[in-house]
């Protein structure tokens, strides 16, 4: 390891050693969405990475400094980091740094070891460079990014991850700090009053994909054929329970866990982002001034307001999660060093226990801890979300759904154990490439192309541009009822896939369904109907396999005739016969449903990840409880689920309780 000074900064080297043979900078570094994600920024011009790097990683002190890392010819067997922000470094900060590089490039002795072994099983990786797969400089940072990527489309996660490191620069500028004037270090000092932090850089909005063509005018299209009365208390367990072709392969808000469209990305183009310009390796010390700040520490996040957090960056529930987590690994209940060296065999035992460790954690369900033990070197293991189903069935033709999907990798990877998920992501990654050009050349500004919507019809092998990219819709509307349950899924939903609403009460009560200027939109006068731009689509289901980008068509909704017919209410009844007769027919459907889900059930209905019959059943089960007071006692399924329910901020914040036309006298 040399140092020295030149064009500014400190300049150290990191030592390739035996990687040097086939390790190429670029390759290891846009390997993967997280490279995309702030503070990280990949300059396709220079090919340097450039981010801010702690300085230490086990003090108090949450001194950051810029490095640049690149490969110059003229040094084939050592990386170049030029760090800014000082004129000197400790040799332990030196080896913090260099640490922190490592990681993020899987530079040690055992990860070139394992890139040669699956170099040897699998050619075009072997010609392609590949089998370094990009991630954090630290276990906390993956984690946290990990959560991020889940249940919401990539240009909120983007979104949020730059507004973690802008937050975390303002927190740097902004709380009291000491600096030392000799360095131009500054070091934040503890502050209580992180709580009252205001942002001045709202977080942008995502960008909503639009429902497909073929659901535009559904309104007309469906008062010929819906006959479904969405009425409130009817259960119909044909709709809950059906597992036709069109409801299988729904998108894993219902099936598996979502990390949006696909795992690599969308960008938010009102996100702000970094500077698209050139940036040579030969930069002067001020310019580093304008990087973003670093990603938020566990301690920086665990003296974090809740709400603020959610509201600044726009985490919405993800903020409880990230502070939990935060608090856990400053408090010592979450040991992340002894996390990452229990990982060291990466051995099938080892991948057992580790994830029954990070289970325990609050969010981190099969998806998250499957991306997460891949980012510690497990490869054995896909992690299995939409962006997998729709790759399975675009390139290989496999008709897979939730309960094949793990079948079907291993039918189709199993030959590269204990390299499998490296032969997907490489499969990934050429497919994306062979759409959009090489990622590493894209500006920033271009990452948002990157979507479901441009993975369809011919492949473009030209460079994109951010004009590209498709516009951001206006904001959805849903007309909604607050008690209507056919209404409250559809809010599920949306809260499931962090998709921003606008709520237009139609108040059933007075009628308003059957307005003109409602019947225009649904011709049927009931609710939901979602409105994205000039698209109408109503009927619950209808709804929910727009939102999740399913076909639609007449076999795939309920109409007349079709599923079972809710049962004929008598003519009179006084207010408690009424009451009587609703707890009687809802015992009834509960008991047929308690049986029906003995064989289907895990933590949710119908296995451990919310599905297609979780949001039918948890309006059912909040009205019964609530409204009619029905003895759960007598069906502990459906309680467990409703318990499960009630731990989902999705599920919690779509209740008839929480809505905008809620009366007072019901709100929760």
């Amino acid at each position: 390891m040399k140092r020295g000074y030149e064009s500014g900064g400190v300049l150290v080297e990191l030592e390739l050693g035996d990687a040097a043979l086939n390790f190429i900078l670029e390759k290891a570094v846009c390997s993967h969405g997280l490279f995309m994600m702030a503070p990280n920024h990949w300059d396709p011009h220079s090919k340097t990475l450039r981010r801010p790097l702690r300085l230490n990683l086990d003090d108090d002190d949450e001194t950051s400094v810029t490095v640049h890392v690149f490969h110059p010819p003229h040094s084939p067997h050592a990386l170049h980091l030029r760090v800014f922000g000082t004129d000197t470094l400790s040799l332990q900060q030196q080896q913090t740094l260099l640490s922190q590089v490592r990681r993020m490039l899987r530079l040690s002795e055992e990860e070139h070891k394992r890139v040669i072994e699956f170099h040897n099983m699998h050619e075009q990786a072997k010609g392609k460079g590949f089998g370094r797969v990009f991630r954090s400089p630290t276990l906390f940072e993956d984690m946290v990014k990990c959560i991020l990527l889940c249940h919401c489309q990539w240009p909120r996660t983007l979104s949020m991850a730059q507004a973690l490191c802008e937050l975390q620069a303002e927190l740097q500028h902004q709380l009291p700090k000491a600096a030392n004037t000799e360095t131009g270090i500054i070091s934040s000092c503890q502050s209580n009053n992180i709580k009252l932090f205001s942002s001045e850089t709202p977080c942008g909005k995502e960008s909503k994909r639009k429902p497909r063509k073929c659901l535009q005018k559904l309104a007309n299209k469906y008062a010929k054929n819906l006959g479904d009365e969405e009425t409130e208390m009817k259960i119909s367990t044909d709709v809950i329970l059906e597992r036709s072709e069109k409801t299988k392969h729904l998108s894993p808000i219902f099936m598996l866990e979502e990390t949006g469209d696909d795992f690599l990305g969308k960008c938010n183009p009102s996100a702000t982002s970094v500077d698209d310009s050139l940036q040579s390796t030969q930069v002067s010390e001020n310019d580093s001034s304008s990087v973003v700040g670093n990603f938020p520490s566990p301690r920086e996040l665990s003296r974090l307001d809740e709400n603020f957090l959610a509201k600044r960056c726009g985490l919405g529930y993800r903020a409880s999660r990230v502070i939990k987590l935060a608090q856990g690994v400053v408090e010592g209940r979450i040991q992340l060093r002894e996390l990452e060296c229990e990982s060291g065999t990466l051995s099938l035992s080892d991948y057992d226990k580790l994830a029954e460790k990070l289970r325990v954690i609050d969010g981190f369900g099969p998806f998250t801890c499957a991306n997460v033990l891949m980012c510690m070197g497990f490869n054995h293991v896909i992690p299995a979300d939409s962006e997998t189903v729709r790759h399975l069935k675009q390139v290989h033709a496999k008709c897979t759904s939730a309960r094949t999907i793990q079948q079907d990798l291993e039918n189709i990877y199993g030959k590269y154990a204990p390299f499998q998920f490296l032969a997907f992501w490489l499969e990934i990654w050429d497919f994306y490439e062979e759409r959009f050009g090489k990622l590493s050349e894209m500006a920033h500004s271009s990452y948002k192309v990157i979507t479901a919507a441009n993975m369809r019809g011919e492949a473009r092998k030209g460079k994109y541009q951010a004009s590209d990219a498709i516009a951001e819709p206006n904001k959805l509307k849903l007309f909604s009822y607050w008690r209507s349950s056919c209404s409250c899924r559809v809010r599920i939903a949306l809260n499931l896939k962090g998709l921003d609403y606008e709520y237009i009460a139609v108040n059933l009560l007075k009628g308003e369904q059957k307005s003109p200027e409602f019947l225009k939109l649904n011709p049927l006068g009931l609710v939901p109907v979602l409105i994205d731009g000039d698209t109408v689509v109503s009927d619950s289901l209808a709804i929910l396999l727009a939102i999740s980008g399913g076909e639609v068509s007449s076999t795939s909704v309920v109409t007349p005739g079709s599923g079972a017919e809710g049962p004929e209410l008598p003519e009179k009844l006084g207010a408690d016969e009424m009451l009587s007769w609703v707890q009687n027919h809802i015992n009834h459907g509960f008991a047929v449903l308690e049986k029906l889900l003995e064989k289907f059930a895990g933590k949710y209905a119908t296995g451990d990840e919310v599905f297609l019959a979780d949001l039918y059943l948890a309006p059912q089960i909040d009205g019964a409880v609530r409204r009619f007071s029905v003895d759960m006692n007598e069906f502990p399924l459906l309680s467990k689920f409703n318990e499960a329910y009630n731990q989902l901020p999705a599920f919690v914040d779509a209740m008839p309780g929480k809505q905008l036309d809620t009366p007072p006298e019901a709100r929760d």
